[in-house]
């Protein structure tokens, strides 16, 4: 079927950050799993930064009732201060960061799921396709992540995903897609299921936190139905698309950090802390010492 939204750019992205982060307790008692920092800058940051490198102007997060998208409102007091004290540098960051998207937040006063999440969004979106980007997945290569997956829909339309191989023992914790090659990191998706069975897994291809998608996911995620963990699942509205449209993975060019557990976000830590000098050098030494 021919894509009608093919040639349309993707502005509009949403970020679902509701949940509990109960890996992360005690300290998301209070915190936001998605204002954890990795260094200097919380995960939402990264998110935010890698949408607008690829284009996108206008960001939807999806929040509970803990604010989130208010970590981008101006804060011209603070601002001020800086100023006041001659840090004319850190100001203009704190400017930056507030203007460089469109920011709306959105309630998910229920734990429905991904799907669910993205439904919430649909009035944000209206008749456009739209990018999603999970904050959990950090992806850091030479260009956006989110940017390579809009490249694949540019050429391809459809519905996008970006994928990378996981090991045989995860398949049961993620989404997984099989299909055939069309070009290299690029594969036409065939076949697509949430968190199966690892004798039941077609590949060990696993979705990541990267989509482009058509505003037809929409009609499937409005019939709400439950799948894995009694859950709206995203994945399984992309599995109703692939009757309609074309539906491709593209393996991203970038190191790969999941920040929903500690030790990827402590791997996440020390990958940022590495390319400073004198950060590099300490983790050298703590590393002989221990």
């Amino acid at each position: 079927m021919v894509n009608s939204n093919e040639n349309t750019v993707i502005t509009k992205a949403v970020i679902p950050v509701a949940g509990l982060g109960t890996r992360f307790l005690p300290v998301t008692r209070s915190v936001p799993k998605a204002l954890l920092p990795v260094l200097d800058k919380p995960l939402i940051q990264y998110a935010v930064d890698d949408a607008v490198e690829a284009g996108i102007t206008d960001i939807a997060i999806v929040e509970d009732t803990r604010p989130v998208g208010s970590y981008f409102h101006s804060m011209p007091d603070l601002e001020g201060k800086l100023r006041e004290g001659g840090r004319n540098e850190l100001a203009d960051q704190m400017v930056d960061i507030s203007s460089r998207a469109r920011i709306t937040s959105i309630k998910q006063l229920e734990p429905l799921g991904l799907g669910h999440a993205i439904l919430l969004a649909k009035n944000f979106i209206g008749d456009e396709p739209f990018a999603v980007l999970l904050p959990d997945e950090i992806l850091w290569g030479d260009h956006s992540s989110t940017a390579q997956v809009l490249d694949v829909r540019d050429r391809y339309g459809g519905n996008v995903i970006a994928v990378t191989e996981t090991s045989w023992d995860d398949v049961h914790t993620k989404g997984i897609v099989a299909g055939t090659s069309v070009e290299p990191n690029v594969i036409a998706v065939e076949e697509m299921v949430e968190k199966p069975k690892r004798e039941d897994a077609p590949s060990n291809l696993a979705i990541i936190g990267r989509y482009a998608l058509e505003p037809t996911v929409f009609d499937f995620l409005s019939q709400q139905r439950r799948g894995a963990g009694g859950e709206i699942q995203l994945t399984d509205a992309i599995i109703d698309c692939m009757n309609e449209l074309p539906t491709h993975g593209v393996i991203v060019d970038a190191a790969r950090y999941d920040a929903g557990v500690p030790e990827g976000m402590f791997g996440a830590t020390l990958h940022q802390a590495a390319k400073d000098p004198t950060m590099r050098q300490m983790i050298v030494d703590f590393a002989a010492e221990l």
